[in-house]
């Protein structure tokens, strides 16, 4: 799986539940505590354009494309 692949993935991911914050992906990056896991990260920005607390991380399983918000 390549780096868009993962965040094409988290993107459907996050907009199967769309909710009263803006996402936007930042970056992806293969997790280094998880092999054959991709982490994408989402900055979180309420309807009026203030960040956040922090970043929301979806991960994506490389072998199934399963995402899943990381807890």
């Amino acid at each position: 799986m390549t780096e868009t692949e993962a965040k094409e993935i988290a993107q459907r991911f996050v907009d199967q539940n769309p909710g009263e914050f803006v996402l936007s992906i930042q970056g992806a990056r293969k997790a280094k505590s998880h092999p054959g896991v991709w982490s994408v990260i989402f900055e979180v920005r309420d309807k009026s354009g203030n960040i956040i607390d922090g970043p929301m991380v979806i991960d994506v399983d490389e072998r199934t494309g399963e995402a899943t918000a990381f807890a």
